[in-house]
């Protein structure tokens, strides 16, 4: 006769239904450091970055800074934009200088990097870096046309300028007093044409430069020195190349 017993029931264990906040919980922690990670890599301090890696361009890399840090063109690694630097003071001019020196194979182009080098003033100024050089080293007394046998001096200027990103503008400056024989009376005409010859051999032959390059003449109106010195008249004969620093 069967047995007439219940069977006895076994209660299951009791699941607890908040289980599922610790999975989530340990989710937004994930999500949260991920965020503060990106967050503290977009604001790295740019002069952190500059104590850090003095010069990125120098390596042959695309890298340069810019006001978001760190920044570059890939097109470096192609050999279309080799070792451009954005110059934003005279100490990267100089390491560019030092650079020229160490790739020139022969005694003659070293030569001439050396001459120009020695042959130039550098100053920053709130417009960007100013290369400025005496005019006789590129022209005669009251002429606008380059002398050939000074050339080699200007093809030093655009080897230098290639190598940078900025834009440039090219500013010529003429003393007050011009020889009687000048063919440009105007001090205005004289500074003028003088840039604009400039300006018309280095996008001849550095084709590179001439999206990037200005003129202008300020007669004998910006000297560098007091003009009641006759000894300055032949200091505020010059050319300048001013390399802007980069627009917002």
């Amino acid at each position: 006769m069967p047995s007439s017993k219940t069977p006895k029931r076994i209660d299951s264990p009791k699941i607890n239904s908040d289980l599922w906040m610790l999975t989530f919980g340990d989710l937004v922690m994930l999500l949260l450091t991920f965020f503060v990670l990106l967050l503290s890599m977009k604001s790295m301090d740019k002069k952190d970055l500059r104590e850090l890696f003095p010069n990125p361009s120098l390596w042959g890399g695309p890298l340069k800074y810019s006001e978001n840090g760190l920044t570059g063109n890939t097109t470096d690694f192609y050999g279309d934009n080799k070792s451009s630097i954005l110059v934003e003071n005279k100490d990267a001019l100089k390491q560019i200088f030092t650079m020229m020196k160490e790739i020139q194979t022969s005694l003659p182009e070293k030569d001439v990097v050396n001459r120009f080098e020695k042959s130039i003033l550098i100053e920053d100024d709130p417009k960007g870096v100013v290369i400025s050089f005496q005019t006789e080293q590129l022209f005669e007394p009251g002429e606008a046309t380059i002398n050939p046998s000074k050339i080699d001096f200007l093809t030093a200027a655009g080897e230098l300028l290639k190598k940078t990103s900025n834009n440039i503008l090219i500013m010529g400056h003429a003393s007050s007093i011009q020889p009687q024989k000048a063919a440009l009376k105007s001090s205005w005409d004289l500074s003028l044409y003088r840039a604009l010859h400039v300006l018309y051999y280095l996008t001849a032959n550095f084709e590179m430069l001439e999206n990037r390059l200005a003129v202008g003449g300020f007669g004998d109106k910006k000297p560098k020195f007091p003009v009641t010195e006759v000894e300055n008249q032949k200091t505020n004969d010059r050319i300048e190349f001013i390399l802007m620093k980069a627009t917002e």
